[in-house]
This record gives C-alpha cells, structure tokens and sequence, in this order.
C-alpha cells in the first residue's frame, strides 16, 4: 500500500521537537541496538540529556533497572578526562530524606547498586553526592543486597599512595558514617590499618575540644598520644580539654617494633655516675635532683611517658664510699621530674635503715613534662648520704 513512496515512508523517523517544544513521552521502545545521544561538532549542550521532575505530582525523575546478570549495572557513570569531570553526580534536594543518588543492587553474586569510575583528573571522582538541606538528607544512598559479600557502596582506591575509595569531608558533621543494627559499623578488611590525618598538635595536654554527646570519640595526636572521650549517661564528662582520657599502654617489647622483648637496663647509679648527668656521688641528707632526661636511651624511646622498674637506695659513709649497712634510717621519694614530695606530707618509695648495705622496691612512675620532660627527681629524706640506682625494666607509652 506504501507503493513508490513506501521506501522513503516507512523510513526510520528520529525523535524529535523543536525548541521549548515537548517529545512524545508514554511509548514503548525496545531494540536491539544501543541509543546514543551525540551533540553536533558546533554545539556543547550542557547537560546533554535532562528530564524535569519539578512540576511532577511524585515519583522519580530517571529510574534505571540493572539486568539479571551477574555484573550488571543500572547506570555507569564514566568520567572525562578533564580535572574535575565526574562520573554520576547526585544532588540531593531540600526534603527531609532526600537522596543525590541511590543504587539497589539486582539478585547477581557481584551485582553492584551504583558503579563509578574516575577518570585520569587529580580530582576525578567516579561517584559525587551533595545532600541538600534536609535533616536527614543523604549524597549517596547505597544499600546492600542478600549477598554474604553486598556492598552498599563500594569505593576502590587506585595505586596512588593519597588514592582513596570512599571519601568522606565535613566541618562539623560526619565525614563517613556507618550504622549497622546487628553487624558491624564500621570495618577495616586486609591489613586492619586505619590511619588519621592530619594529627592535631598535641604535646600540652589533652585535645581542645569537646566530644559530643552520647558518642564514643578518639583521636591520636602528633607526640604519639591516643585519647578517648570520657563519658556518662551519654553525654561527655567535663568540656574540652577535661573531656579525654589519655590512653597509655605498658610496653615490655622492644620499642623498634621487632617483636624482641624490652632489655632490663641500670638507667642510674651514681657510685660509677651512671646516667646521673651533672651530679656526682651519693645523695646529700635531704638533697632534692633530677636525673635524666631517660628517653632516647637504654630502648627507653622518645615519646615514652613514664618507666616501670626498681628503686635501690645503697648505704654510703661520709666520704660516699659504699658501706656494709646505713648509719641511720631514712627515706627515698620518687617522682616526676620537676615535682617534689609535699614536705608535709612526704610520701616514700623505698625506707633504708638497719645492718643492710641496699633497700630496693617496685616502682611505676611518669616522667616530668615541658622542660623536665624524660627526667625523674629522687628526693633524700634521712639525715645521710645515700647512694641511687634506678633499674628499668617496662616502659609507658
């Protein structure tokens, strides 16, 4: 019925409608054949395809269902090569529970709710999502699906050393956010490291800076210190500073890391002026001194906080020769450098008197800070010379 001019009819007729104009929207089309949408050499239409939802009464501007197979994608976003292209971005709006983009992973083994490739830019990202202003809004949703191995969202970093899958930048909010009923929250597969940047300054105490409440929060700081939020009942105890815990650990290993245990060492002994710095001989009758500093010594390393170890007091005869027993009873005090004994109400470790030549006893102290940072102050409470020797055998770290 076409006749002659059936060849030209019944020709393949591309959609299309003239400027401001509307296409014939409701009508199935199925083929075999990949549509493609390609801008002419003279023009740059950006975006190349968008679909307005605006005006619409609800349901979703573009939905894209991922087939049966194994590995196949709803939509693969692939980003350009210029610094700042950007495979799938998402744009959460001002609702409540808005979301930029969400991906729901089909039934396949390795199906995967949303795929982003980054391209070769410094600042390419296969997947962006700006949430909007709601409460609760979400740059990128993912859930995972029944798979004992489903992702929600699953980032893959690339060779590069500052490379990251996920990424997650926030002022005062959260930067990544993991919430899990029965699960997991968060976790750290391969090797477990979780690394912290940049460290906060550190060396004067605790961070400044109040946790928030009903949260466990914890940070490392740059002089190799690790604190946690003090909290009761769900809300932080204390503000800022008074906030944190220091989290110390007592170390027997060797502080290089090779596993080997921590060698016991005689940090201090003044009969030989061993470790004793500018002070020579026994102890004066009440004669107060800092020893140290100990770090960066005998494996006692820089950032150590404190030493485990034995105090020995060593009877000495007025001219500070070693003797067979003390001439009279007296005490030795241990403690920080820099911090003496309340003379008041003067503690002890270690009592010497009788026909001894030494008195030793267990100690665990923390060194002094700022200028006597590493150092330890040994106060002579007895009304004669005593000799010191101070054993290390752990570390504080």
């Amino acid at each position: 019925m076409a006749g002659a001019a059936g060849t030209v009819a019944l020709q393949a007729v591309p959609a299309s409608a003239i400027t401001t104009g509307n296409m014939i929207l409701g009508q199935a089309n199925d083929a075999n054949s990949t549509t493609g949408l390609h801008p002419t050499a003279g023009s740059s239409p950006n975006p190349l395809f968008q679909v307005d939802a605006t005006t619409a009464t609800a349901g979703d501007a573009i939905t894209a269902a991922a087939g049966s197979g194994a590995s196949s994608n709803a939509i693969v976003g692939t980003a350009g090569t210029g610094a700042t292209s950007t495979g799938v971005v998402g744009t959460a709006g001002n609702g409540a529970s808005s979301t930029g983009v969400v991906g729901t992973a089909g039934i396949g083994a390795t199906s995967i709710g949303v795929v982003g490739n980054a391209g070769t830019g410094l600042t390419s990202n296969g997947v962006q999502g700006n949430a909007g202003a709601g409460n609760q809004s979400i740059g990128v949703a993912g859930v995972g699906g029944a798979g004992g191995i489903s992702a929600g969202v699953l980032g893959q970093s690339g060779p590069a050393n500052s490379s990251a899958g996920v990424v997650g930048v926030t002022s005062t909010g959260y930067g990544v956010y993991g919430q899990a009923t029965s699960g997991i929250d968060v976790i750290a597969g391969g090797n477990g490291r979780l690394a912290q940047l940049p460290f906060t300054a550190g060396g004067s105490g605790a961070p400044s800076l109040t946790p928030g409440a009903g949260q466990l929060e914890m940070l490392r700081e740059d002089d190799g210190s690790v604190w946690v939020s003090r909290a009761q009942a769900g809300a932080p105890i204390g503000t800022l500073k008074a906030a944190w815990k220091r989290m110390n650990a007592v170390r027997v290993d060797a502080a290089d890391g090779s596993g080997n245990a921590f060698v016991a060492a005689r940090v201090l002994n003044t009969i030989n002026s061993t470790g004793t710095g500018t002070h020579s001989g026994p102890l004066l009758p009440g004669e107060v001194v800092d020893f140290g500093p100990f770090t960066n010594a005998n494996g006692i390393p820089t950032d150590a906080v404190g030493v485990i170890g034995n105090l020995t007091a060593l009877a000495s005869n007025s001219t500070g020769n070693p003797v067979a027993s003390f001439a009279v009873a007296g005490w030795l005090a241990l403690t920080p450098g820099g911090v003496s004994a309340d003379p008041t109400n003067p503690v002890s470790n270690v009592n010497y008197a009788g026909p001894v030549n030494a008195v030793p006893n267990f100690f665990v102290i923390g060194f002094g800070t700022g200028a006597n940072a590493g150092k330890l102050r040994i106060q002579n409470g007895g009304n004669t010379k005593v000799h010191v020797l101070l054993d290390v055998f752990g570390i504080l770290q």
